[in-house]
């Protein structure tokens, strides 16, 4: 599937994202603090990126992440790359007009992926994170992909219970296509281990809207 250039992807997602309805279940959407947005970024916010990367690489404990990816952010110019093709999403701080937390997006055996999603953490706990998700299911939604995927840590609080109270669910990896399947080693092979990790996956066709989760919860 090819996606639309230009940010027109994106932005058709972030209208859909702010005129949804409530959730199913008569739950309400998450709501964005006010001191916060959701946008496709500018060039100066993209070089921002990589620092709120290391940032929150720090709360991983040093078991699970270890020290040499720790300090390993994407570069600039795949955010920029990423940013073109409306596969980038950012949070921003509007009384300091700067970027707190991104969600970095794919294509990965036809499906929507979500590659990577970071909140600095002197901004986390306010729903910023979820919001990211909210928005990433409103991409793939807009792109009509079949469904989304993810890999994280199983364990972790902020990460696997984080995306099922979010409607994911875990993607056996027998039924992994051939490119998640391979993202699955690399993950392996720089540095995670494979155990702790899993992949997850959401219906897009079936998820017309998130349901909030609980604020001590949020990222």
């Amino acid at each position: 599937m090819t996606l639309a250039r230009s940010g027109w992807a994106l932005s058709l997602a972030l209208a859909v994202m702010a005129g949804r309805s409530p959730a199913r279940g008569g739950s309400t959407l998450q709501r964005l603090p006010p001191d916060y947005e959701i946008r496709a970024p500018g060039s100066e916010e993209v070089a921002a990126l990589p620092s709120i990367e290391v940032a929150a690489a720090q709360v991983v404990p040093l078991e699970d992440l270890p020290m040499q990816m720790r300090d390993d952010a994407t570069s600039p110019a795949e955010f920029q790359e990423a940013a073109d093709d409306g596969r980038l999403l950012v949070a921003v701080h509007k009384p300091s007009r700067k970027p707190v937390g991104f969600a970095l997006l794919l294509v990965v055996d036809d499906n929507g992926h979500l590659h990577e999603i970071d909140v600095h953490p002197e901004h986390a706990r306010q729903g910023v994170g979820a919001s990211l998700v909210e928005a990433v299911v409103a991409w793939a939604q807009t792109n009509e992909f079949a469904w989304l995927t993810l890999t994280t840590f199983r364990h972790l609080r902020w990460n696997a219970p984080f995306y099922e109270r979010h409607g994911f669910r875990e993607f056996p990896n027998a039924s992994l296509g051939p490119e998640l399947a391979a993202l699955r080693e690399e993950e392996s092979e720089a540095g995670l281990a494979y155990e702790k990790r899993l992949a997850m996956r959401l219906d897009v066709n079936a998820t017309r809207s998130i349901e909030s989760a609980p604020r001590g919860g949020d990222a």
